[in-house]
């Protein structure tokens, strides 16, 4: 989540039927680009391979949730239908072309939990267009408040104990045809998606 480096807020505890206090669900939202099938395996590939050059602590994400967050929209204690609606109405506007995605750089973050992360070159321009683009929307629906004042495309393939150093990779590559709105319940490992947007 990117942008996927985000610690869950801390929602209100509800009681349970003895009495008992249990944390309330968190809901996130977020838009994303998601690999196509092929990127998708090379990206498991890559990370089948890492996996055994790693502290056994790493907590790895599953083929299924890797993407590269393109806005993140907070958490909440609900699912809110008028954040859903504001966030479709945003993306609704945003004209932006298809283009290529290019993973070249694994490295990892900074963090108690460190993401280990394979992210896109620098100059990347076309993911950073899109960015922009709904970020510009997204603050005209009310969501600057709650935007990241920048961006460092990346997909994230696991959470570990300590920062690794950044180094190239055979790059892997996908066409970025369209960008979704997922919704996510902090602590499940489902997605649900609640629309997606052609890129022209």
């Amino acid at each position: 989540m990117a942008n996927t480096r985000h610690s869950p807020s801390h929602a209100t505890p509800q009681i349970g039927l003895f009495g008992t206090t249990a944390p309330a669900q968190v809901h996130r939202l977020f838009f994303a680009l998601f690999p196509d099938d092929a990127a998708c395996a090379r990206i498991a590939a890559f990370a089948d391979e890492l996996r055994p050059t790693l502290s056994s602590r790493c907590r790895w994400l599953e083929a299924s949730r890797y993407h590269l967050t393109l806005h993140f929209l907070g958490d909440n204690d609900e699912l809110r239908p008028d954040l859903v609606a504001a966030a479709g109405k945003a993306a609704a506007r945003v004209a932006t072309p298809a283009f290529e995605v290019t993973l070249d750089t694994f490295a990892s973050f900074k963090g108690s939990r460190p993401p280990g992360v394979l992210r896109t070159s620098p100059d990347e321009m076309p993911v950073l267009d899109l960015w922009k683009n709904l970020r510009s929307e997204l603050a005209r629906e009310g969501f600057g408040a709650r935007l990241d004042p920048e961006f460092t495309p990346h997909v994230t393939l696991f959470y570990g104990d300590s920062e690794l150093p950044a180094r190239a990779i055979a790059p892997i590559r996908w066409r970025a045809q369209e960008f979704r709105l997922i919704h996510s319940i902090i602590g499940q490992s489902r997605y649900s998606e609640l629309g997606r947007w052609s890129l022209q």
